[in-house]
């Protein structure tokens, strides 16, 4: 099956099990102030150029760009280039963030997997 408009969105933390629910708090805290409090032109100017050259580093390997295209490619179906990724990601706007985590940073559509010490 082939689902064009997926995407995913991620967080990733370590924490030592007695922490797990305080973490997951703060997580969800942050998760409500983005809906709540845009971020600054400032902040989105970092993130931008951040983003920007991030991206770039993961795109200066063969394992990093097999990567990034398979990912694309199951996804999407269609491998997006460095540099119309940067375009891309240049269009967005704080009102893209907000209304995007409004609608999708939602307890229903919320996945949690954790992993212990085996």
């Amino acid at each position: 099956m082939f689902y064009p408009d997926v995407g995913i969105f991620l967080i990733y933390t370590k924490t030592k099990p007695g922490n797990i629910n305080q973490v997951e708090e703060i997580i969800f805290t942050e998760i409500e102030k983005i809906k709540e409090n845009p971020v600054t032109k400032e902040e989105m100017c970092y993130l931008k150029a951040f983003y920007e050259g991030r991206l770039s580093r993961n795109f200066e390997t063969a394992i990093s760009l097999c990567g990034i295209f398979g990912l694309e490619e199951l996804f999407t179906r269609q491998v997006i280039s460095f540099d119309e990724s940067i375009r891309i990601f240049k269009t967005i706007s704080v009102d893209n963030i907000i209304e995007t985590a409004k609608k999708y940073l939602t307890s229903p559509r919320i996945i949690i997997i954790g992993k212990g010490d085996s």
